[in-house]
């Protein structure tokens, strides 16, 4: 599998639980409409979830991760 294809797997794998568990939260609390239900976890979780990111360096094509409580970028293998 290249590092292009496990970036985007893990992009997923991150943003989909979080997702999940802010749309449930909102709905268990919240008494909104569904555009609410929808979009406002989903910006959380866009901004939560740690991004991956294949990049070619110096050393050869490598796979990054950044994420908001972490500070910096770091190397994944």
């Amino acid at each position: 599998m290249g590092l292009k294809t496990k970036s985007i797997l893990y992009n997923f794998l991150a943003f989909a639980p979080t997702y999940i568990i802010l749309r449930w939260l909102f709905q268990y609390f919240l008494t909104e409409n569904t555009l609410v239900y929808t979009l406002v976890p989903a910006l959380i979780a866009m901004v939560l979830a740690p991004r991956f990111k294949a990049v070619k360096t110096e050393a050869g094509e490598g796979l990054f991760m950044r994420w908001t409580f972490i500070k910096g970028v770091r190397r994944i293998d």
